[in-house]
């Protein structure tokens, strides 16, 4: 009490438990992120049924580019859409989640880049320490073109799913309520989650994949753009599945460029995993930081107020 006033709560009614100083709240925004992102799924579905073509018809081969990108094509729409009405209801760009069009050409052949020489380095360092037998060339000619392009697009469409899901809205929108470190580990967990399931993964991988997380959400803070991320996604599947021919977290793919297999142990050479189940990726998971590091010459902080 104080000069004969007595002081009072601010009143807090239903619009504070949603809304807050930047608008929706971060878990109430995450959770009707991810509610509109499977709910719009369903009429692709019901269409699909109409058609008489079951969703299982389509992901019931995950080994080629075509059933890749099926498997993923229904959570894509979800993903896009529900970012495209998240964005509306928040008054929002695509440039507050990391789309922005702005040098995103050049951030996604920057990332490209880096993840196709870091995959190469990586089958490298498997093949010097003897967990990795090049066995030979699989394709050529016309049938390596369209093999390559064809795994291309459906690496492309891979890239964009889980990056839209977690490093886009999920992760813009987390940073705002949580912080954005917190947030990064917050959707580097789920990242990793997402690929407990997978044939042959084991805790080196599971490892890895929650450290590259926390890189590309790192390029994501450092370059204020989702692009370098996508673009690095995409070329180290590509790499991995098309051009080395070994196992993508657990998944071989067919139509490959060349034959390889791994020898010794799973921890070196990855095993069933693949090349990300080795400690040698580690190494190229820290080169990767540091690569994001160098493609920025400045902050995204610093870069934001200088225009």
């Amino acid at each position: 009490m104080q000069g004969g006033l007595t002081a009072t709560a601010p009143r807090r009614g239903v619009r504070w438990v949603f809304m807050g100083p930047e608008g929706l709240r971060a878990g109430w925004g995450a959770l009707l992120f991810l509610v509109l992102a499977g709910v719009l799924q369903i009429p692709v579905v019901i269409g699909l049924g109409l058609l008489d073509v079951h969703q299982s018809d389509l992901v019931r081969d995950a080994t080629s580019p075509r059933g890749v990108a099926l498997s993923v094509s229904l959570g894509l729409f979800g993903v896009v859409v529900a970012m495209v009405l998240m964005a509306r209801l928040e008054r929002r760009t695509a440039a507050a989640y990391g789309l922005g069009l702005s040098r995103s050409l050049l951030r996604f052949t920057q990332g490209a880049l880096v993840g196709l020489l870091l995959m190469s380095a990586l089958a490298g360092l498997l093949v010097l320490s003897g967990a990795l037998v090049l066995d030979g060339v699989a394709l050529q000619g016309v049938a390596a073109w369209h093999a390559g392009l064809a795994w291309a697009g459906a690496y492309l469409l891979v890239a964009l799913f889980e990056e839209l899901t977690t490093r886009g809205y999920l992760l813009q929108a987390l940073g705002r309520g949580l912080g954005f470190r917190q947030a990064a580990v917050l959707t580097s967990a789920i990242f990793a989650s997402g690929h407990l399931t997978n044939v042959g993964e084991g805790y080196i991988g599971l490892a890895a994949v929650m450290l590259i997380g926390l890189v590309l959400s790192y390029s994501v803070w450092r370059l204020g753009s989702l692009w370098w991320a996508i673009g690095f996604h995409a070329a180290w599947n590509w790499a991995q599945s098309f051009l080395f021919g070994v196992a993508n977290s657990g998944f071989a793919g067919d139509g490959h460029l060349l034959t390889t297999h791994p020898t010794g142990p799973a921890w070196l050479s990855g095993g069933a995993t693949g090349p990300e189940g080795s400690l040698w990726n580690l190494l190229i998971i820290g080169v990767a930081g540091l690569a994001v590091y160098v493609t920025a010459r400045t902050p995204r902080r610093q870069a934001t107020a200088s225009g």
